[in-house]
């Protein structure tokens, strides 16, 4: 179901007036996962929303049509009719969320509301909404193009979610596997990314997680074989944020156990 924002907005105190706007503009990765829906069907999905912002003035660009609203302080509200959508062939929906955007302004949590309308035939419906910025490009289809997802999507088999766990088990399954991961090649090891830590366990998928100082998961990424099963076909994706930064191995468990 595609979105529109509806939000109160900060207020500056009785006056009324917004809050400075939070900047918004930019791509997104927009999860939504159904709450109700009359139509029954409905499930999680993601979709790209490209949002412009002139000032507090903001439209979102979607694969089914164009938002508009406003940006007071971090709340974003938009809304508009968007003719058919997802599961439903032809008619109107229209559809009002809320969001409001993280203090480091690369995600937002909120929900949302929809009705559709086809000739005799309505429908209603909630989502709860996740979004994480997508970079400059959100890809259709392809090997070489991640996708982005909220951090808290992201699970792996160790479940380690601090550094030293993750350092023990990458070390561990690179004893256990003897780094043989044909046809693949394998690699497991550590070192740093900018300020950041990394563990990397490269072995049929690959899984590479970033760690800030204190040990804490930041971001991670994540390539498969299955592509599709990420997002829109894409074999790869960042959790939480795409680290720009060089990856400076410092420690090779495959090397050291040989």
């Amino acid at each position: 179901m595609v979105l529109t924002a509806m939000g109160l907005g900060a207020c500056d105190g009785e006056r009324g007036e917004c809050a400075e706007p939070s900047d918004v503009a930019g791509v997104w990765e927009i999860r939504a996962t159904a709450i109700s829906d009359s139509c029954s069907g409905l499930g999680s999905y993601t979709f790209p929303l490209t949002i412009a912002q002139d000032g507090e003035a903001v439209s979102g660009e979607n694969p089914d049509g164009t938002l508009t609203g406003t940006v007071c302080g971090d709340r974003i509200q938009m809304s508009g009719i968007v003719p058919g959508l997802g599961l439903f062939s032809g008619g109107t929906t229209t559809a009002n969320l809320e969001l409001t955007v993280s203090t480091n302004g690369n995600s937002m949590e909120g929900s949302d509301t929809w009705n559709w309308t086809g000739g005799s035939q309505t429908c209603q419906g909630s989502e709860s909404l996740s979004g994480t910025r997508a970079g400059d490009e959100v890809c259709e289809w392809g090997f070489g193009c991640p996708c982005q997802r909220p951090l808290d999507e992201y699970w792996q088999g160790s479940g380690c979610l601090t550094y030293e766990c993750a350092l023990a088990a990458a070390e561990e399954t690179a004893v256990r596997s003897g780094c043989d991961c044909s046809p693949f090649p394998a690699a497991f090891g550590a070192g740093r990314c900018g300020d950041l830590r990394y563990v990397r366990e490269d072995c049929i998928e690959n899984h590479i997680k970033f760690f800030d100082a204190s040990g804490t998961l930041v971001a991670a990424y994540q390539w498969t074989d299955e592509c599709g099963s990420l997002c829109r076909g894409s074999c790869s994706a960042y959790y939480g944020f795409r680290p720009e930064c060089e990856l400076e191995q410092e420690q090779d468990f495959c090397d050291q156990n040989n």
